[in-house]
């Protein structure tokens, strides 16, 4: 087994012990989102609960647009790339797993301990997703963009998912 394959295992192991694996397993049910995000997301937010709204999860990740206002005008730029970067670089990473996915259902492994609501949450947002990413894509927008735009919509079904999940432990 090489390096790789031995850490991998260790740090699966580590999650799985942790007091977050139900909600890294809970990530994992929607497209785009393998362990490693799930895993970087759920550490770096910890506290689901510590934010209100998907637009602060997108703003602490750096994946809001970067905007600039005088009087009436409103400009919005690219986004920030504020907050963490590892996340932030996983969550596009994932997104571009939109641009070949089908609408199928992304499969959860045999005998899962997420609850049957968060993974029908996790299937709504997949179908989302690429609902979303393809009128982008139809109205002309440049891919990458869709993309970012896709990855800052990931994450906000992402913390969706980690509340739900924490929410039908407690």
């Amino acid at each position: 087994m090489p390096i790789h394959d031995d850490l991998l295992a260790e740090y699966r192991a580590a999650v799985a012990a942790g007091p977050l694996s139900a909600e890294v397993e809970a990530l994992q049910s929607i497209k785009g989102c393998g362990f490693a995000l799930a895993a970087a997301f759920a550490s770096e937010v910890g506290d689901f609960s510590r934010f209100r709204s998907g637009r602060q999860v997108t703003a602490y990740f750096g994946l809001a647009p970067k905007q600039r206002s005088s009087a009436d005008s409103v400009r919005l730029g690219g986004i920030s790339g504020a907050g963490n970067a590892l996340v932030r670089r996983l969550a596009v990473e994932g997104s571009w797993s939109y641009v070949q996915a089908s609408h199928q259902p992304k499969l959860m492994p045999k005998g899962s301990g997420v609850p049957l609501e968060v993974r029908m949450h996790g299937r709504k947002g997949s179908e989302r997703l690429l609902r979303r990413r393809e009128e982008m894509l139809a109205r002309g927008m440049p891919q990458a963009k869709a993309n970012a735009a896709t990855a800052a919509e990931l994450v906000r079904w992402l913390w969706a998912l980690g509340a739900m999940c924490r929410e039908a432990t407690e």
